[in-house]
């Protein structure tokens, strides 16, 4: 899944287009004679009014489109703000009203590379990591001296986003990073706080995305409750040899069948990504 939206806008026929405020590529616009605030407009996701097509926003790239819901091709929104100007009214209210709960909770939040971390603070971390096995009753692979030799190794390859109650970690989000896309994330937490999990495993690193110019943001697979915070749903491929004739003559009529099933939730679950959609597909939304 991974969270890009829209990024042209238009409010209506022959609506000015800009870029207000030097966002990259973001293009924003509003009405001809210069009123209106440049968020009323809707997605057309890079096409003008007559050539964006009946797909638009569906959170996949089409044929005749340069971006969609997943993937921009390298464009972003700017910031966090700009992000969330692509969601819907009341989707936007639940994001603010989650991030506002951590602010208000007295946690401080700080994103760190691996060779900004200490190596004396890898315990503390690993503890983190670990307790959320623990909970489930499986094994934490990776070891305390694991993580900290990886940090040495990759740098700013691996991002860490912490959460500290008066300087002592009590979350962590372990994710790592290519040129152009952040993939996490391992998770953990000492304690009960509202929407921390949210806040460190979701819209920090859509928040690192953008100002590092990285296209895409991997979360990890599955769990509905993506879909709110604008990660696309998105069908993964893996290849694999299956040595005996009959076994994968079998497999292979599974797969068929289930490569369908797996379309059609793709496409229902798309329809509750929180994107903006008040433009009619003659409008290209």
């Amino acid at each position: 899944m991974s969270p890009w939206a829209a990024e042209s806008y238009v409010a209506g026929s022959g609506a000015a287009c800009a870029d207000p405020a030097g966002m990259a590529s973001v293009s924003w616009c509003r009405l001809p004679d210069g009123t209106g605030p440049w968020m009323q407009c809707a997605p057309t996701f890079g096409a003008t009014n007559s050539d964006g097509g009946d797909a638009c926003g569906n959170g996949m790239i089409d044929d005749g489109e340069d971006c969609d819901g997943s993937d921009l091709g390298g464009l972003g929104c700017g910031d966090f703000d700009g992000y969330l100007a692509t969601f819907s009214a009341v989707k936007r209210r639940k994001v603010r009203a989650e991030r506002r709960r951590v602010a208000e909770s007295g946690l401080s939040i700080e994103t760190r590379h691996g060779d900004q971390i200490d190596a004396a603070e890898w315990p503390l971390l690993h503890a983190l990591y670990a307790s959320t096995f623990d909970r489930f009753g499986n094994h934490a692979a990776f070891s305390a001296a694991c993580f900290a030799g990886l940090a040495a190794a990759l740098g700013r390859r691996m991002v860490a986003f912490i959460a500290r109650d008066r300087g002592l970690p009590v979350a962590v989000a372990i994710c790592f990073r290519s040129d152009d896309a952040l993939y996490g994330r391992y998770w953990g937490c000492s304690g009960t706080y509202h929407s921390l999990h949210f806040e460190l495993c979701f819209y920090q690193g859509i928040a690192y995305c953008l100002r590092e110019g990285l296209r895409r943001f991997e979360p990890g697979a599955g769990g509905e409750h993506k879909l709110a915070r604008g990660f696309t749903p998105t069908v993964v491929q893996s290849a694999h040899w299956i040595s005996d004739p009959g076994m994968r003559q079998l497999l292979a009529r599974h797969l068929a069948l289930q490569g369908e099933a797996v379309s059609e939730y793709r496409d229902d679950a798309a329809e509750h990504l929180p994107f903006r959609r008040d433009a009619s597909p003659s409008q290209g939304g």
